[in-house]
């Protein structure tokens, strides 16, 4: 017989080492003889199960919320890419078709009167540009910048705006020079300019 020291409680299994009640060590008792006395009936014991310890790592948000960015900024730049296409390449009544279209009325025509386009002003044609006035200063400046340049070999002209970001090629015909122009990007228009009186 075995003893718990702590709570009393006796048992008959010799082969208890821990006392089901409050867990200390239980004592022989082969050498006292046990007191009778009313004994509660102990309660089962239950097992609880175990925690689950999952080997799956937690899911996190993370990945999930920077691939919802880097979709919302794809968007938002093909929208953007799609918004300058249209805007630079609207159509415009009154102007020659763009460089890419081979219709004859895309190429300009040459003038036989050589016009100097030193300290001349002219007005572009095409409402989509932010600068439509131009002032060919004598020393090959656009508008007082020297980002703006321009050059002229007899009735070819060529005008680079904004450190060469965009160029236009144009040929003088009397008081309008027909030009096509690109830019870095490659977008592709032309137009003309209209000499001011």
């Amino acid at each position: 017989m075995r003893k718990c020291p702590r709570c009393s409680r006796l048992y008959d299994d010799d082969n208890l080492r821990f006392c089901l009640d409050d867990g200390s060590a239980l004592t022989s008792t082969a050498a006292i003889r046990p007191t009778v006395r009313a004994v509660r009936p102990a309660a089962p014991t239950e097992v609880l199960p175990a925690p689950k310890s999952s080997t799956e790592p937690a899911k996190s948000l993370v990945p999930w919320a920077v691939a919802a960015a880097a979709i919302l900024i794809a968007a938002v730049a093909v929208i953007a890419s799609l918004s300058m296409l249209i805007f630079v390449r609207k159509p415009e009544t009154g102007v020659s078709n763009p460089i890419g279209s081979r219709s004859p009325s895309a190429s300009p025509k040459t003038s036989p009167t050589i016009v100097n386009l030193a300290d001349t002003r002219w007005t572009d044609s095409n409402t989509n540009l932010a600068i439509r006035s131009y002032h060919f200063n004598p020393g090959g400046t656009i508008n007082d910048t020297s980002k703006d340049t321009w050059k002229q070999n007899g009735n070819t002209v060529i005008l680079e705006f904004n450190d060469g970001y965009a160029r236009y090629e144009g040929i003088i015909n009397g008081n309008q020079i027909d030009y096509k122009a690109r830019n870095k990007v490659n977008f592709e228009w032309s137009a003309k300019l209209i000499r001011d009186q």
